[in-house]
């Protein structure tokens, strides 16, 4: 049944394999606070590479905040180092789509990939609590573009929870390995300001 499962999602069982034994961390720290946003992070023992876990309240109801996140041109507005963000196939019915980005890989290479996306949508007393989770699936997407380097491990998931005042708890967990030749201890400083530029944004669009 998981091989099923595997194949269904176009998800290379190998791959799969090696994601989910890629769990040997450290112990999660604390690393920024400001505006009631806060960043963690812990190491992951085999790669080097930093897990981020960003969580602030943002002053815009959840079913608003989804609707920029999850449209291509809201999102890239709101991460303007994603050169380009496009839906290739979606099942609304299944929840679940497949996105092609293309990032900015200053001071490196651009990054490319495509993802397999999931979400959720559940009722709550504040409104809708919306959940996606994703990770790379690059057999689904394009061919590879000489001079961009082809990111093999991105995962991660969103949370949105409706709270009183017409607000939204975002939570975002993500684990990105660059690829290429950018050595974790060059990458990790980029992964923390990159995690925090997406709130940094949201509360300059909806200030408190």
């Amino acid at each position: 049944m998981e091989l099923v499962r595997l194949q269904q999602y176009h998800i290379d069982p190998k791959k799969e394999k090696v994601m989910s034994n890629n769990d040997e961390w450290k112990e999660w720290e604390e690393a920024w606070e400001d505006e009631g946003v806060s960043l963690e992070v812990r190491k992951n023992r085999g790669s080097g590479f930093l897990q981020t876990r960003v969580t602030g309240t943002i002053k815009c109801p959840s079913d608003k905040l989804w609707k920029i996140l999850t449209t291509p041109d809201g999102y890239m507005e709101m991460m303007p180092k994603t050169l380009e963000s496009e839906h290739i196939d979606e099942s609304p019915r299944k929840k679940q789509l497949w996105c092609y980005q293309r990032l900015d890989g200053g001071p490196s290479s651009d990054r490319d990939y495509t993802l397999f996306v999931k979400w959720s949508v559940k009722e709550t007393k504040q409104g809708k609590k919306y959940a996606r989770n994703w990770n790379v699936d690059n057999a689904k997407g394009p061919d590879p573009v000489k001079g961009v380097v082809r990111v093999e491990v991105n995962e991660g998931t969103w949370t949105l929870t409706p709270v009183k005042g017409k607000k939204t708890k975002l939570e975002q967990v993500s684990y990105f390995e660059p690829g290429g030749s950018l050595w974790a201890m060059v990458a990790n400083p980029l992964l923390k300001e990159g995690a925090k530029d997406l709130f940094r944004n949201l509360k300059e669009k909806f200030p408190d």
